[in-house]
């Protein structure tokens, strides 16, 4: 998943993208996998994962990967 997302720096990359881009097509109702995946990196590569800075979440739409000199925004701000 780390990958995928780095590949897309600051691009949102919805969560049916990530699914299927991780898991394959037949999992594109398993949001669960992402949810914990993302969590789960979450404690490896933020400083503090209860308020992540580089692994972002698009509520409703998907997640972003911001490099470590992007400043720091409200998610809600990074809508395409």
């Amino acid at each position: 998943m780390l990958r995928v997302l780095a590949q897309s720096p600051g691009k949102l990359l919805t969560t049916r993208t990530l699914l299927r881009q991780v898991w394959g097509p037949g999992h594109d109702g398993a949001s669960y996998l992402l949810h914990v995946s993302v969590s789960q990196l979450r404690r490896k590569i933020e400083g503090n994962p209860a308020q992540p800075r580089y692994l972002v979440t698009v509520h409703g739409a998907g997640y972003r990967l911001l490099a470590p000199d992007t400043p720091a925004v409200c998610s809600a701000a990074l809508v395409d």
